[in-house]
């Protein structure tokens, strides 16, 4: 309580980077703007929240549409992942060679809906 009571005036603080999550180069562009930006070279965690669809039946939806939502929906999330594992990997071997006590790695979040279901 007296900690919260201490930083009441304090604002919390956002950071936004734009990111075409279907490009790699761009994704690796992503998490490396992040380490500049923060001054770290570890990822604590990611909160992969992709979702895009396309309107209309599935029996009349284009190749390109598909891979579209393919693209934003399960690429995305898996370069992400996969940048953001290659910075937890670091931080674990980090704090081994340090004999840090701070919980290694990190954790990631992967969130779906059903709402293109309907």
């Amino acid at each position: 309580y007296e900690h919260e009571k201490q930083h009441q005036h304090q604002q919390p603080k956002v950071h936004c980077i734009s990111s075409d999550v279907t490009n790699e180069s761009s994704v690796v562009s992503l998490f490396q703007q992040l380490q500049t930006d923060f001054h770290s070279d570890s990822c604590d965690l990611l909160v992969n929240n992709p979702g895009t669809m396309v309107p209309g039946p599935t029996s009349e939806l284009s190749q390109k549409d598909f891979d579209w939502v393919m693209k934003v929906n399960v690429t995305g999330p898996f370069l992400c992942s996969r940048e953001a594992m290659k910075q937890m990997s670091a931080s674990q071997n980090n704090n081994n060679n340090n004999n840090n006590n701070t919980t290694p790695g990190g954790r990631i979040i992967n969130i779906g809906s059903i709402s293109s279901q309907s």
